[in-house]
């Protein structure tokens, strides 16, 4: 046998001695070989709840209600931060999509119980930071509405984010006026009736629980800062827009001047960084607010993903906008059997905006609106779910998981990536 062996390894040294190379295995072939890097290893499985989250990676999670639009984020460090926990009542001119998990459970019993499943210990079961994007009822609850009870105590109503906090507390809650919580200071018409009782809920639970209140810092980058390892991480929020100001790069600009304000275009909104990675959120600031294109500009920059402004609403997602921040993956909660939320001609105008890879997550369209519109959510990377975008490490890379919202287990439905940033 070693007579065998070393025969074969005089043939290997002539033939290299002659100039001639073995045939290049498959994977070599490849024109970027040796220039991607090795795929993350990941213990998701579908079929099997996803795997909590560990120190070092980033985690952004749509929770889906079929009610209300709320995002939970776990930074590097085990900071939380939820932004938005609404619940809408009642609706008199669209029909709901099916409640999630079930029409028995409220909105933020749903909030509650998956922010209890992936919550890090370090926070020891409350929410560093609750950041709310505006005063509409989808993104703060329906506090004009009798179908829920007031506060024994406190004299607000139990619903959205106000009645998330008697399940779980957060140590600071930020919006875009505190605290002067009256018309002027709000400076649109069409803010939802009862965002008022988030004074008294201000009031009480800073006398009761010692909850900390701001206002919306534009143009901070400490504001929603890391609170466990900071230092460890290249990680950060930038407080981009407020009540129609944005500010980029220490640059403030007033997008509305004395023209009507709308309460959609007065959204607080992030962009969050991680390493190359980086996420935008803008609430309800879409194109038809005359946000979009100005910040776009402003910035100058790509973005590996984003949250759909005001639900791929009619003129969002402009493709002035979205030509310049090209996003690979954008994720859309939705809650109204509409053709025009998520709408048909925004999402088309977006697809053909930029070349590029783009990847459309929707935490609900119903099946007939599928079936109709099949050209379009045909190709939809994800469906009906629950929707987590999970950073790896630095930041270099990215998953996203669709899970299964019809119970309390999160079980993955889809696996996406790895997804290389740029």
């Amino acid at each position: 046998m070693k007579y065998r062996t070393l025969i074969l390894a005089m043939t290997v040294f002539v033939l290299a001695s002659c100039g001639e190379k073995p045939e290049p295995m498959p994977w070599e072939k490849d024109p970027d070989f040796g220039k991607k890097p090795a795929p993350e290893i990941t213990d998701a499985e579908v079929g099997l709840p996803l795997p909590l989250w560990k120190e070092g990676y980033f985690d952004i999670h749509a929770v889906n209600s079929g009610r209300g639009e709320c995002t939970f984020f776990i930074m590097p460090d085990g900071t939380t931060m939820l932004v938005d926990a609404g619940e809408v009542a009642t609706t008199s001119n669209y029909p709901f999509v099916p409640q999630r998990p079930n029409t028995s459970t409220r909105p933020p019993e749903t909030y509650y119980r998956y922010i209890s499943h992936f919550l890090p210990s370090v926070c020891n079961g409350s929410l560093d930071y609750m950041m709310l994007t505006h005063f509409h009822n989808d993104h703060m609850g329906t506090m004009a509405s009798t179908k829920y009870s007031m506060h024994s105590a406190g004299n607000y109503r139990l619903t959205g984010l106000l009645a998330l906090y008697e399940k779980i507390k957060f140590k600071k809650y930020v919006d875009r006026i505190y605290p002067d919580y009256n018309d002027a200071s709000l400076k649109t018409t069409d803010y939802t009736k009862g965002y008022d009782q988030i004074a008294n809920f201000t009031k009480y639970n800073i006398e009761k629980y010692g909850l900390v209140c701001e206002q919306f810092d534009l143009g901070s980058s400490s504001q929603f800062a890391m609170k466990y390892n900071a230092s460890a991480y290249d990680f950060k929020i930038d407080n981009l827009a407020q009540s129609g100001y944005i500010c980029v790069n220490g640059k403030t600009t007033d997008l509305y001047g004395d023209e009507t304000h709308y309460e959609n275009g007065m959204s607080n909104g992030c962009m969050f960084t991680y390493g190359k990675f980086n996420y935008l959120s803008l609430g309800d600031a879409g194109a038809n607010t005359q946000v979009e294109k100005p910040l776009a500009t402003a910035m100058g920059i790509k973005v590996e993903a984003m949250k759909a402004s005001h639900h791929f609403s009619v003129s969002c997602m402009s493709p002035a906008a979205v030509s310049i921040w090209t996003p690979r993956v954008v994720v859309t909660q939705s809650f109204y059997e509409r053709d025009d939320q998520p709408n048909i001609t925004s999402i088309k105008n977006f697809l053909n905006a930029f070349v590029g890879t783009k990847n459309l997550y929707f935490t609900n369209v119903v099946e007939a609106q599928q079936t109709s519109h099949a050209d379009v959510y045909g190709t939809a990377a994800g469906i009906n779910g629950h929707v987590v975008i999970r950073v790896s490490p630095g930041g270099d890379s990215f998953y996203v998981y669709m899970l299964d919202d019809t119970d309390f287990n999160y079980k993955v439905t889809k696996i996406d990536g790895p997804f290389t940033c740029n």
